[in-house]
């Protein structure tokens, strides 16, 4: 006695839950990794009305046949495609499978015939074809069952030089748009027999769906699972594919991989649109993708113009926005987005391109600060901090820098006025007070600052036409302070 028996009937009611075109699956599968195969004729044909029944044949043009015909009713035996990576078959499950839910079957191939009959004895005989096999069974399936099936199978991209028919519609080969080369995970059996994964080398097929389709993931030509994020084409992975234990999907860290492969090749194809489908971000989250092809995917989801967000300096991002730039905040890009983004330096900071921080100390990192201030630099000095008294209510102290590496005349903040002399000139001081109006106009810009930091905000315009009406009120006030002797 064998220390296994297989239940039939408890086997066909875990089948009874899968999609009836797995059978097709199967059977065409067995049938393309025959070698020398060409052909591949698939009939589906319903009994009688009001008897929900069909006849499932599958015939091929192997010279071989099915190699070994006791692999037909034998689970898990071991298989030569196991070896092979580029073979699709892994454990001699699916025959089995399919004849879980047959009423009846028949496969005669070159090394003779075996039946499984419908009481659930199964017979030999020496009935033999010269080359093929062909494979037929009764099967329980609803007329939108056998519709669903041929539709199924016009999905398949059938190998170039294989011919793939179901009833009597030719399966037409598909001219891929690209194929690619990439390194994937895939499974086989080792020389001690032991069951392991790899990364090999495999092409990769990326076909465009037909109108009627939607993006699949294949496998040497059969779908797997259907996409789900937008994605633009077919991918059809040239070798064996890591599966879950139900075999109609991949994880998703496998997905993310064959993903960025592709948009390596098809960045450029891209839309607008497409570049933010949720199948491009898990593209260009993966370590996989290339440069180009990151740059290529973010310029087209967000333009040329693109900062970051600077948290802090929010006068920068105020700048950039103003200057037509697009502003993206955190949440913009996933975690591993940004991670791409600062390794292929694809967008730089609103504070770096729109620089408004300004320094305490000169790019060399020396004290800039002006010690020895000439007689204008005095009067200049004792004439804000009277009017920013007046104007804002508390002392202004004056500070004098000379800073070549900064662009700005000034700077406001913590009630101190910095100047640069770099930027202002001698003259700004020694001229005074017959430059008054210009002085005054630096004053008030600057003083602003007070109540808002942002040039471009609404409350910063404000604060220039408060501090002017006032300053006109003490001009009028006190017109002694605007009339200083040189």
């Amino acid at each position: 006695m064998s220390w296994f028996e297989v239940d039939k009937g408890g086997f066909k009611q875990l089948m009874d839950g899968k999609d009836k075109s797995f059978i097709l699956r199967e059977l065409i599968q067995n049938a393309f990794d025959e070698p020398g195969v060409t052909k591949c004729v698939v009939t589906v044909v319903p009994y009688d009305r009001g008897v929900p029944y069909a006849t499932v044949t599958v015939e091929d043009d192997a010279p071989e046949g099915f190699y070994d015909i006791s692999h037909s009713y034998t689970l898990f035996s071991n298989t030569r495609k196991r070896k092979d990576a580029s073979q699709r078959g892994r454990f001699n499950l699916g025959e089995k499978q399919v004849l879980s839910l047959a009423r009846d079957a028949k496969l005669v191939t070159t090394t003779g015939t075996v039946c499984f009959n419908e009481d659930g004895s199964r017979t030999a005989s020496k009935q033999k074809t010269a080359r093929g096999s062909i494979f037929s069974a009764s099967i329980k399936m609803t007329r939108a069952e056998i519709a669903e099936c041929v539709q199924a199978v016009r999905r398949f991209l059938p190998p170039f030089g294989i011919t793939l028919s179901v009833n009597g519609e030719t399966i037409e080969y598909r001219t891929p748009h690209k194929v690619i080369d990439a390194t994937l995970a895939t499974e086989f059996e080792n020389s001690e027999g032991q069951w392991r994964r790899t990364r090999r080398l495999t092409g990769v097929e990326v076909h465009e769906p037909r109108t009627d389709e939607k993006p699949m993931l294949y496998e040497m030509g059969l779908p797997v699972v259907e996409l789900e994020g937008g994605d633009k084409y077919h991918y059809n992975v040239m070798q064996r594919v890591p599966l879950n234990s139900d075999r109609d999907n991949v994880s998703e860290a496998f997905l993310r991989d064959v993903r960025a492969e592709v948009m390596n090749a098809v960045a450029d194809d891209l839309t607008g649109e497409e570049s933010a489908e949720q199948w491009t971000r898990d593209a260009t989250e993966s370590d996989r993708i290339d440069r180009s092809a990151f740059n290529a995917v973010f310029t087209k989801r967000y333009g040329e113009k693109v900062v970051s967000y600077s948290p802090v300096d929010p006068e920068a991002n105020s700048a950039a926005a103003a200057n037509g730039y697009t502003v993206l905040s955190g949440g913009a890009l996933t975690r591993k987005e940004w991670e791409r983004a600062r390794e292929f330096g694809t967008v730089s900071s609103s504070a770096t391109t729109f620089p408004t921080r300004r320094p305490e100390f000169s790019a060399d990192g020396e004290d800039a600060t002006v010690r020895d201030w000439t007689p204008g630099m005095h009067k200049v000095a004792e004439f804000i901090s009277k009017v920013g008294q007046a104007l804002i209510g508390h002392e202004v102290i004056v500070r004098i820098v000379r800073d070549p590496h900064n662009r700005f005349g000034g700077w406001y903040g913590s009630r101190v006025l910095t100047i640069n002399l770099q930027v202002m000139g001698h003259k700004f001081f020694d001229e005074f007070p017959s430059n008054v109006e210009r002085v005054l106009s630096f004053v008030i810009h600057e003083l602003a600052h007070e109540y808002a930091p942002n040039h471009l905000s609404d409350e910063y315009y404000r604060a220039l036409s408060d501090l002017g009406a006032k300053c006109v009120m003490l001009a009028l006030a006190n017109s002694r302070l605007f009339e200083q002797k040189g």
